[in-house]
Parts: C-alpha cells; structure tokens; sequence
C-alpha cells in the first residue's frame, strides 16, 4: 500500500469513527464534502491535542 492510499484509508476510518458514518455513506460524500468534514476533523484532533497538553 503506497502513502496516497494509506493516507485516504486514514481519513476513511477517521470519518467512520467521529461521524459514525458507514463505508458506503463515506464513498458517496462528493470531494467537496470528504474534504470538509476532512478539515473539521483536522480542527477538532488539534483541539483535543491542546486540551491534552492544557491539562498536564
């Protein structure tokens, strides 16, 4: 598996999980909406890193 594909594997899972999305939902979101919720999620796992960091 190259890094492109490991990397859009990633995403997929990470979509699954936070938005409790299944694979077909996630394969019929448009490149519009994958890449959305893709920045939304980038947003929220750096908010939960510096809260982590906040509370140490």
């Amino acid at each position: 598996m190259d890094r492109h594909t490991s990397f859009l594997r990633l995403v997929d899972s990470m979509l699954r999980y936070y938005y409790g999305l299944s694979q077909d939902q996630v394969d019929q979101l448009t490149d519009l909406e994958w890449a959305e919720h893709f920045a939304d999620l980038k947003w929220l796992r750096q908010k939960e890193a510096e809260s982590g960091q906040e509370n140490k």
